[in-house]
């Protein structure tokens, strides 16, 4: 067995370190789970791609520019359900309101409203002095 010199490099690799953000991944609000990668890299390596998606991401570039976002299917479905549920409870409050709107009691609040000189329902009570 023959064991030689061990480049630096390698032996960066292997240290873990906090990854200091760039501006750039700050200004495009890229998650730092995210890997970055251009065009090439992740055609040439699409193994690697897509364990890192599995990690937390990976946005693709090219010529600099943020083109496409890889995420597993388990963090897709999630994101895809959300704004599913956000809208069902919307929907959900937007009928309930309507509904309430239609009882009599608030039908005969609202004429009495529109019939009210203005700012008479807001007109501040005055006191008096004695």
């Amino acid at each position: 067995m023959h064991v030689g010199k061990v480049r630096k490099s390698a032996v960066k690799a292997t240290k873990s370190r906090p990854r200091k953000m760039s501006a750039a991944r700050i200004a495009l609000n890229i998650p730092p789970a995210f890997t970055v990668v251009t065009a090439t890299n992740a055609q040439n390596r699409l193994a690697e791609v897509l364990e890192q998606a599995e990690r937390g991401g990976v946005v693709i570039t090219k010529q600099g520019t943020p083109r496409t976002v890889i995420v597993s299917f388990k963090t897709y479905q999630q994101l895809a359900g959300a704004g599913t549920h956000l809208l069902d409870a919307l929907t959900a409050k937007f009928d309930a309101q309507f509904a309430r709107m239609q009882e009599p009691e608030v039908w005969a609040a609202t004429e009495r409203g529109f019939h009210a000189p203005l700012g008479a329902a807001h007109a501040p009570k005055t006191r008096a002095r004695g």
